[in-house]
């Protein structure tokens, strides 16, 4: 017999219906706990794989963000020690110390020159205009600075390359300065600059976009961090926008290697960069990207020439790149030269222009002077239009790199604020045994332009001797 109170019904059905409930519920529980146990198992598998593969970046990554979290950014020592003590992670090696990149890095070094005297021949006149002391410029007058770099003899740094395997390197805002990574050591290389070092550490903190002060740029995170394999036996070619850098500091680096099965590295894809490597032969290039992380199977790094703003060129070396580049450039030009007596102008630049550059003008054409922007020619036709120069003049700027394809270079009369002073076209006249180089210093109008007027009295002095 069947008893039915309708009575009891609803709660009956309604106490089934939560039991179903928290019966399913129960089983979903469980099938949720069992997924993620499983989910964190397959995560802890992967990472344990990916860091057996990958430890060099994820180290990389976790020591610049602990680096930057204790604001060790403007303490590179005391981040270094950090690291060492309390990460065990990356240790710092100083590219001075021959040994430990040897020893503990497992770069071989090949010195193809040893460190000498060069001895020119040029003479050398400073002329000094400026009404202003060095200090009221706030410039380090480190033993009467800035004549002190303009020495008659030099000393060259040796010349060498490093052969690397199985590293990685990162590349920050500028090729010419480039973080090694290998068996938990890293060294910084390229010419010395820790500004590489504070881009990976702002880009490791992933702000959506920051500002560079050195470089005046703003960059975006979206755009960085790519990480490229290259298996092939490949040499990193450090070139720059500046064609100064490239033929200077970069170029020389790819005639000193005698293995020709090594591609090209090229990170910077200037069109300067691919005009000089197309001029030099090299026609096996990889294009990778800054800010980017790149895994080497072979990897050749040719010292930079021009070390820390050391402008101390190795004369053979020079010449020897030079004839390279004219063989081929002067090959693909059709222009023709623009004489003995040339100006360098400035006029398509924001910094270092000479203010009363016009009047300048009219004096140096009525003495037979050319007038050229080197900026508006390819690198193969500005290598043309200074083939017969004898006599150079014009401010401080990249133009000046040409008085290097001058077959008869006799005179240069560079044009100097006297808050801006490298001595590097003083090192160029050298190289092509110019036999009077003149710097003339002046006042600059304004300390964050640095532009100039010039004494044009002064200049035609000069030309009248």
């Amino acid at each position: 017999m069947i008893v039915y109170c309708e009575c009891c019904a609803p709660g009956i059905l309604g106490t089934a219906i939560k039991l179903r409930k928290i019966r399913t519920d129960g089983i979903m529980k469980k099938k949720l706990y069992i997924l993620t146990f499983l989910l964190i198992s397959f995560f802890i598998i992967f990472t344990i794989l990916f860091l057996s593969k990958n430890k060099n970046i994820l180290a990389l990554v976790e020591t610049y963000k602990i680096c930057f979290k204790y604001s060790f950014i403007n303490k590179i020592t005391s981040c270094e020690e950090y690291f060492a003590s309390k990460l065990n992670l990356y240790h710092w090696v100083d590219r001075k110390d021959e040994k430990s990149l040897r020893d503990l890095m497992g770069l071989k070094k090949i010195v193809i020159s040893s460190s000498k005297e060069e001895k020119p021949g040029t003479a050398i006149k400073i002329l000094n205009f400026s009404t202003k002391s060095i200090k009221e410029l706030n410039i380090n007058d480190g033993v009467n600075r800035p004549f002190h770099f303009f020495s008659e003899t030099y000393i060259t740094p040796p010349i060498y390359i490093y052969e690397i395997k199985d590293a990685s390197v990162f590349i920050g805002n500028d090729t010419r300065k480039f973080l090694v990574f290998k068996n938990g050591f890293y060294t910084l290389m390229g010419r010395g600059s820790n500004s590489v070092r504070r881009i990976l550490e702002k880009l490791l903190e992933k702000e959506e976009v920051f500002y560079e002060k050195e470089t005046r740029n703003i960059y975006s995170v979206r755009d960085f961090a790519q990480l490229f394999e290259i298996k092939n036996k490949t040499i990193f070619f450090h070139g720059d926008w500046n064609l100064y850098h490239i033929i200077m500091e970069a170029a020389p680096g790819l005639i000193l290697r005698n293995d020709s099965g090594y591609k090209i590295n090229l990170s910077y894809p200037s069109k300067q960069n691919t005009e000089i490597l197309d001029a030099l032969g090299e026609k096996e290039i990889i294009l990778t990207k800054l800010f980017s992380l790149e895994k080497f199977d072979q990897l050749i790094l040719p010292s930079p020439i021009l070390e820390n703003n050391a402008h101390f060129p190795n004369i053979e070396l020079m010449n020897t790149l030079i004839k390279k580049l004219k063989i081929n450039f002067f090959n693909k030009t059709k222009i023709k030269p623009l004489g003995k007596k040339i100006y360098v102008s400035r006029s398509d630049a924001s910094r270092r222009k000479v203010l009363n550059e016009s009047e300048l003008i009219k004096y140096l054409k009525k003495r037979g002077f050319k007038i050229v922007v080197p900026g508006e020619y390819s690198v193969a036709d500005q290598s043309r239009l200074f083939e017969e120069a004898e006599i150079i003049i014009g401010p401080h700027g990249l133009g000046l790199v040409n008085m290097l394809f001058a077959n008869n270079l006799k005179t240069v009369i560079e044009l100097f604020p006297i808050n801006w002073y490298p001595n590097c076209y003083l090192r160029i006249a050298q190289v092509k045994g110019a036999k009077n180089y003149y710097g003339l210093f002046h006042d600059p109008e304004d300390l964050s332009t640095s532009n100039f007027n010039v004494n044009i009295a002064e200049i035609i002095k000069i030309l009248d001797k």
